[in-house]
C-alpha cells in the first residue's frame, strides 16, 4: 500500500460492541478474515465498578458460531474499580493466529466478546480491520457516519 495514505485508506471500521454494561457477554458480529490481513480490537472502558473483565477473540469455521474456539484474550482485568477507569486494552490478530487454533476446522469468522462481573460502567470496542485488498474505508461498518480526512 501506498505510504502516503491516509490511516482510514488503510483500515476499515469493521466491528463494534456498543458502549454497554454487560453482565452477560456482549459480542461482536463476525468478521470475515479471508477479507483481512490482520485486526486491531480496542477495549475502552469508562467509569468502572470493582469487577472483573474479560475481553477475548472468538474463531469459527462459520458465522452460525459452531465449533467456536478461543484464539486470544487480555490477562482478565482485575476486580478493582480504580485500575479499570478509563482503561484501554487491545488485541491484536491475524490469519496465521487462526492456523493455530484450526485443528480439524478451518477458523474463517472472527468476532470479539467482553464480559463484567457487574453492571455497573460502561465499556465499548472498536475493531480495525486491515483489507487483503482494496480500501479500508470500503470495509466500514454501515454505522460508520463520517470519518473527516479533507486536508483543507
Amino acid at each position: 500500500m501506498d505510504m502516503n495514505m491516509l490511516l482510514n485508506e488503510k483500515y476499515g471500521i469493521v466491528g463494534a460492541i456498543y458502549p454497554t454494561a454487560a453482565l452477560t457477554a456482549a459480542n461482536s458480529g463476525y468478521i470475515d478474515m479471508s477479507k483481512f490481513d490482520e485486526l486491531l480490537a480496542l477495549l475502552i472502558n469508562g467509569d468502572m465498578s470493582a469487577h472483573t473483565i474479560d475481553f477475548a477473540a472468538y474463531a469459527s469455521p462459520g458465522e452460525a458460531g459452531t465449533n467456536e474456539a478461543v484464539v486470544k484474550e487480555i490477562t482478565q482485568l482485575t476486580n478493582s474499580a480504580s485500575a479499570n477507569d478509563s482503561t484501554i486494552v487491545g488485541i491484536s490478530l491475524r490469519n496465521e493466529d487462526l492456523l493455530a487454533k484450526s485443528g480439524t476446522y478451518a477458523m474463517r469468522y472472527v468476532r470479539f466478546r467482553v464480559t463484567a462481573t457487574s453492571q455497573t460502567g460502561y465499556s465499548a470496542v472498536i475493531v480495525l480491520g486491515k483489507p487483503k485488498a482494496g480500501l479500508g474505508a470500503a470495509s466500514n461498518l454501515a454505522a460508520v457516519g463520517e470519518i473527516e480526512d479533507d486536508l483543507s
